[in-house]
């Protein structure tokens, strides 16, 4: 498969395009913050202290790991997505999909690949 970039010059489109870009990453970050504080109050008993991972019951501890790996699945889609560069992490960039990664990376970004 052919590298495809995807090249905007107009501003107004660059402008649409970063502020759709950030509503996206906004609405993915709060989700993601969401998990980590369900998953980090697990670790804490009914009086606010903290415990293990390796005291959580059953239960709870499935919950951590599903908890933790929802998360994980966002941030792995994240970094493969257009919204941003995985090596810069800019979001204000022309993005090129590189077949060989299976992931969007920003034109400079993507040159340091063979």
């Amino acid at each position: 498969m052919k590298s495809i970039v995807i090249k905007i010059s107009n501003p107004f489109l660059k402008l649409v395009r970063d502020n759709l870009r950030a509503l996206i990453l906004s609405a993915i970050n709060d989700k993601k913050g969401k998990l980590y504080n369900r998953r980090k109050n697990l670790l804490f008993n009914e009086k606010g202290v903290k415990i293990l991972v390796s005291d959580l019951g059953p239960q709870d501890l499935a919950l951590y790991e599903e908890l933790g790996e929802e998360w994980w699945e966002l941030e792995r889609r994240l970094r493969r997505s257009i919204l941003l560069c995985p090596l810069c992490n800019s979001t204000r960039k022309n993005m090129v999909y590189n077949p060989k990664e299976d992931a969007w990376f920003c034109v400079e970004c993507n040159s340091r690949f063979p």
